[in-house]
Formats: C-alpha cells, sequence, structure tokens
C-alpha cells in the first residue's frame, strides 16, 4: 500500500527534526539499515554452523548403524560444508577489508 504525499512530507518532516535534534541517534538508525532482528548476526551463523555440524554428525551416525555409506558420505559433506563456508566468507571479508 502506497503512502500518500501528504504522509510522506510529514515522515520527512519528522526524520530531519529527528537529525537535527539528535545527530547520533540519526547516525545510529542510519547504520541499522534495516536490520531489526534483535540477535547479532555473529551469533546468528554460529547457531547455524552448530545446528549443521550436528545434523551432519547425526546422519554420520545414523549412516555407520544403519551401514550406509551413502548417508555416512552425506553426512560429512554436511559436517565439513558449513564451516568451509564459514571459512570462505571470512577470507573473502578479510581481503575486502585489506582492499579497503
Amino acid at each position: 500500500m502506497a503512502l500518500r504525499d501528504q504522509e510522506i512530507r510529514q515522515l520527512a518532516e519528522i526524520e530531519r527534526g529527528l537529525t537535527e535534534g539528535d545527530p547520533r541517534f540519526a547516525a545510529t538508525v542510519r547504520k541499522l539499515n534495516g536490520r531489526t532482528s534483535r540477535v547479532p548476526r555473529a551469533v546468528r551463523g554460529v547457531l547455524v554452523l552448530l545446528a549443521t555440524y550436528l545434523v551432519g554428525l547425526a546422519v554420520i551416525v545414523l549412516g555407520t548403524w544403519w551401514s550406509s555409506v551413502v548417508l555416512v558420505a552425506v553426512g560429512a559433506v554436511v559436517t565439513a560444508s558449513m564451516p568451509a563456508l564459514v571459512a570462505y566468507r571470512a577470507y573473502r571479508a578479510w581481503r575486502r577489508e585489506r582492499a579497503g
């Protein structure tokens, strides 16, 4: 549902008032860039990594219990893939930071 012109003007006026009244608050809000999660991104990442790792280990255990080479292989790939992905993303972020 689109905003009417009057509502857009009112929101712009409120934004100007907040920016002039408290520049630090306005900078903090701009920095958030639409993120509204209460859980920091790093914490969510660690939880996903841990959950994926545990699922992979569970599949490996099931594969050994059922003597299924395929399940053991799938579990190994799942267990190894997330830490490898995290390491790759960390490396890319480090390279971007170094490049400036």
